[in-house]
C-alpha cells in the first residue's frame, strides 16, 4: 500500500513521529510538507530562505533538513514550495495542480491530510481516498475566519474520513456539522519527542544547581488561552512564594493589556517567535508547564513538554482531560478559576516528589502506552487497510 501524507510545519512535531513510525513498519509513505512564507518558522522546521522557486522539492534540498537525518528518513520527503503569500494568486492555483499530478502519478491508495484550505481544496478530487485529520474541528475563541470556516465545511462534507484527535467532542462536532458517526474516527497525539533532535546541538550546561522555581507558559499568543487567569495566580504565588518566576514566552499580540505586569519580578514576558533551542531550554529548567486555556481541543504544548518529561497543570476543556491524567502526568483545574490554578501550582512547588512521579509516569506512557506512536499509527493503518482497493 502506497500513501500521501500531506501537511504544514506547523503539525511537524506531531508528523514526524508518525511518519518515523510509518517508515518503521515498512510502509510506502510520501510525506509531503506545504512551505509558505508565513508558516515558514515553526517549532520544529525553522527554514531561513525559501528556495526562490514554486514547485515540489525534496526537503533534503534545503539545509535544515539535515538535522532531521538521523530521526527520519528522508527520501521520500518532499516540500510544496509556495513563495507567494497570497494563497488564491494565480502561482498558489499552478502550485496546487502540480501538488494533483505529483500524487497522481504515485498512484496511492490513501490520500491523508490535515489541510484543505484554499487551493488545497483541490484535493477533493480523491475524496474516495481522501482522509481528514482535524486539529482544531472548532474554531478557537476568537480566530473565526470566514474564508478558513467555508473549506473546513467543504473539507468535512466530502472527505472520506475524518480523523478528530479526542473523544470529548465528538458528538458536538457531528451535532455542529451534520456528520454520520459512521464517518468518524478517533485516535490521539503522541510525545512530540521530535523536538529531541535539536537537544544534540545545544551546549551542555556545567552542572551548577539552580535552586529557583520556574512556572512556564509557551505558545502563540490568543485570546482563548487565558494568560491572564495564569498572570493573576502568580500574584498569588508570588506572595508565598517570592523567588518563583512564571514565564509567558510567544508570537502574537496580547488581548489584555499587560503593562501591570512588565515591571514584577515574579513574571518574565517574552513576546517574539521563541527558537526550538530556546524553547527546549525553557522546559527543562521549568518545573511544570502550565496551560490555563479558556477553551481548547487538544494542544501541542502538552505533549512538548511530556517530550521532555514535565508536568502540565492545564483547564478542563476540550479534550484536555485525554491529554492530562489528572493527578498522574499533571493536574487539571477549572477554566477562568484563578483560585484553582492557583492551588495547583502551589501543590506541585510544595511537593517536588510529585513532579517527579508524573515525570515518570509522562516516560512510561511515551514508551508503551497512551502516549505511544506505536498505538497511534495501528490505529491509522486500520484505517487504510479500508482502502487497500484503490
Amino acid at each position: 500500500m502506497k500513501i500521501v501524507y500531506y501537511s504544514t510545519p506547523s503539525f511537524a512535531d506531531c508528523d514526524f513521529p508518525l511518519i518515523r513510525e510509518y517508515q518503521k513498519r515498512g510502509i510506502d509513505v510520501y510525506f509531503l510538507i506545504k512551505l509558505t512564507p508565513y508558516n515558514r518558522n515553526s517549532t520544529l522546521i525553522n527554514i531561513k530562505e525559501q528556495i526562490p522557486v514554486n514547485g515540489i522539492f525534496k526537503f533534503s534540498e534545503y539545509a535544515e533538513s539535515h538535522i532531521f537525518t538521523d530521526y527520519l528518513n528522508l527520501d521520500k520527503v518532499y516540500i510544496v514550495n509556495q513563495l507567494n503569500s497570497r494563497n488564491f494568486s494565480l502561482p498558489s492555483f499552478i502550485l496546487a495542480w502540480k501538488l494533483i499530478w505529483f500524487i497522481l502519478k504515485l498512484k496511492v491508495s490513501v490520500v491523508h491530510t490535515t489541510v484543505l484550505n484554499d487551493w488545497d481544496s483541490l484535493l477533493l478530487l480523491f475524496k474516495r481516498k481522501l482522509v481528514l485529520t482535524l486539529h482544531d474541528p472548532f474554531p478557537h475563541t476568537g480566530e473565526k475566519n470566514v474564508r478558513k470556516e467555508f473549506f473546513r465545511c467543504l473539507a468535512i462534507k466530502y472527505s472520506s474520513k475524518i480523523i478528530l484527535l479526542n473523544q470529548v467532542q465528538k458528538q458536538d462536532f457531528m451535532d455542529l456539522y451534520h456528520v454520520s458517526e459512521k464517518r468518524i474516527i478517533i485516535n490521539r497525539l503522541g510525545i512530540y519527542d521530535s523536538i529531541n533532535v535539536y537537544k544534540r546541538n545545544l551546549p551542555l550546561k556545567e552542572d551548577s544547581v539552580s535552586h529557583q522555581k520556574k512556572i512556564l507558559f509557551f505558545g502563540r499568543i490568543s485570546p482563548y488561552k487565558g494568560i491572564e487567569y495564569l498572570l493573576e495566580a502568580m500574584n498569588n504565588v508570588h506572595i508565598r512564594y517570592p523567588n518563583v518566576i512564571c514565564t509567558v514566552m510567544g508570537s502574537g499580540n496580547f488581548y489584555f493589556d499587560i503593562t501591570e505586569y512588565l515591571n514584577l519580578p515574579h513574571v518574565k514576558i517574552i513576546n517574539r517567535f521563541i527558537p526550538t533551542d530556546e524553547l527546549i531550554s525553557a522546559i527543562e529548567e521549568s518545573t511544570m508547564v502550565v496551560c490555563p486555556y479558556t477553551d481548547a481541543t487538544q494542544s501541542g504544548v502538552i505533549y512538548t513538554s511530556y517530550a521532555l518529561y514535565k508536568p502540565v497543570i492545564a483547564t478542563n476543556v476540550g479534550g484536555f482531560c485525554e491529554s492530562v491524567i489528572d493527578s498522574v502526568t499533571g493536574m487539571l483545574v477549572p477554566p477562568k478559576d484563578v483560585k484553582s490554578l492557583e492551588n495547583a501550582i502551589l501543590y506541585l512547588l510544595e511537593h517536588p516528589e510529585k513532579c517527579a512521579q508524573m515525570g515518570d509516569e509522562i516516560k512510561k506512557n511515551a514508551d508503551c502506552g497512551l502516549f505511544s506512536w506505536d498505538n497511534i499509527a495501528e490505529k491509522y493503518m486500520n484505517i487504510y487497510d479500508m482502502y487497500k482497493a484503490y
